[in-house]
């Protein structure tokens, strides 16, 4: 073995273009030969070799050092561009109470149960990302999660890619309703005048302004099974069988409580919606098994508004425990 083949090579000026043409820095040029950073710089401005800017020299580096990313990028992306339950399940939240913006993700609500939901659905679709928090706001900065998302709830509605995968699956359909459900849905039990006296009726709303997310509830309900009407405030289930159909399959979490009230009067305001869902039950089983027999309805002596609302209260503290 010669001398010249035991010793490395050792590039000359005129190969300083070609090195950092091919992504080399300055500085691995210059350990190399074994000089300064600023003569490896005059011979490339002489050369007629432009400097990299320090955006370019970061990608260059990156491109020639893939284990260097892992170090400067806390939070990576699972699978980019990749579409999964636990991603469309993380839009739902971020369709229903939250947004994209600039840098990152925000939801914002008043119940601390849905902010640990929201902490859950992160987790399960990106990792142990830091997520903050100030007053009723949940956020976290992520650039790579904003751009992995955001085409696929642009105008905040599902893509098609996104729908498609949702009304395949009858347990994906599920777990987006219950997300909808406890964010913007309610069960309404109101009382209304009959013609001898007061009664209730009953409906689930899922609230919703945005006509095209709107028009996509009414699809997954309908895979579902459950048919359901939209108008200006949301999407509503009317016929009985298929609001039991949705408590059965759905439901809301426990301990989710109304907190919205009309013209500042809430009847419901503060109670507990999956609790209100067995009031429903309760009232339309026992209204069942008195069909045909009116006097034994459990409103049918309700002659006023105040009498029916103390009946269902006393419904509502009965299924309650209370």
């Amino acid at each position: 073995m010669t001398l010249s083949q035991e010793l490395p090579h050792v590039p000359t000026p005129e190969e300083f273009p070609a090195l950092y043409a091919s992504g080399m820095s300055i500085n691995e040029i210059a350990a190399r030969i074994g000089r300064s950073r600023t003569f490896v710089t005059k011979r490339l401005l002489r050369a007629g070799v432009a400097p990299r800017s320090r955006q370019e020299g970061k990608a260059a580096y990156i491109q020639r050092h893939p284990e260097y990313a892992a170090k400067i990028y806390k939070w990576r992306v699972r699978n980019p561009g990749v579409i999964t339950d636990a991603k469309i399940l993380l839009m739902t939240a971020i369709i229903t109470e939250g947004c994209i913006c600039k840098s990152g993700i925000h939801f914002t609500n008043t119940q601390e149960q849905l902010h640990g939901m929201f902490r859950h659905l992160v987790l399960e679709a990106y990792g142990d990302i830091h997520i903050g928090r100030n007053g009723l706001n949940s956020r976290f900065s992520s650039i790579a999660v904003r751009e992995d998302m955001a085409p696929h709830i642009q105008g905040k509605v599902f893509s098609q890619a996104c729908l498609d995968r949702i009304l395949s699956s009858r347990e994906l359909c599920a777990k987006i309703m219950r997300i909808i459900a406890d964010t913007e849905g309610s069960m309404i039990i109101s009382i209304r005048k009959a013609p001898r006296n007061f009664t209730v009726e009953f409906r689930v709303v899922l609230a919703s302004t945005n006509r095209m997310f709107s028009t996509q509830i009414k699809a997954i309900l309908n895979a579902l099974g459950m048919d359901s009407n939209i108008n200006r405030v949301g999407v509503h289930i009317m016929k009985k069988d298929h609001i039991k159909k949705f408590v059965e399959i759905v439901g809301f979490t426990p301990g989710l409580k109304v907190i919205r009230k009309k013209a500042g009067v809430g009847v419901w305001y503060g109670c507990d919606k999956s609790i209100m869902t067995r009031v429903f039950l309760h009232i339309s089983d026992y209204q069942d098994e008195a069909w045909g027999n009116p006097i034994r309805f459990l409103f049918a002596n309700c002659q006023t508004r105040e009498a029916t609302l103390e009946r269902l209260m006393s419904i509502y503290r009965q299924v309650s425990g209370g």
